[in-house]
């Protein structure tokens, strides 16, 4: 079980952990209970792009490097959506069969 804090006063326990839909994996419902309250958190899975060095561009003449126009050093990554406190404990966590967007 995952434990992680959100202030110096409070430790959370991670207690459920769900995909929004079933079919896709990329965003999930993290569900967490603390002593006497919760954390509900929406994370998503998200592509992002890094711009390269204009040291490795040059090298594209040589033909070493990445091509003209690349985006750049692309990376996926977890970004929270939403965070939602709620005063009492979390005991499941239920999605919709629907498809939920943002």
């Amino acid at each position: 079980m995952a434990i992680f804090f959100l202030n110096s006063k409070q430790i959370y326990k991670v207690a459920r952990v769900r995909f929004i839909v079933r079919e896709d994996a990329d965003s999930v419902i993290v569900a967490a209970n603390g002593e006497t309250n919760s954390v509900i958190e929406v994370w998503e899975l998200v592509e992002n792009a890094y711009p390269v060095n204009s040291v490795f561009k040059k090298s594209v003449s040589l033909g070493v490097g990445p091509p003209a126009g690349d985006p750049g050093l692309k990376t996926i990554t977890w970004r929270l959506q939403n965070s939602y406190a709620y005063e009492a404990k979390v005991l499941s966590v239920t999605t919709s069969k629907l498809c939920v967007s943002f």
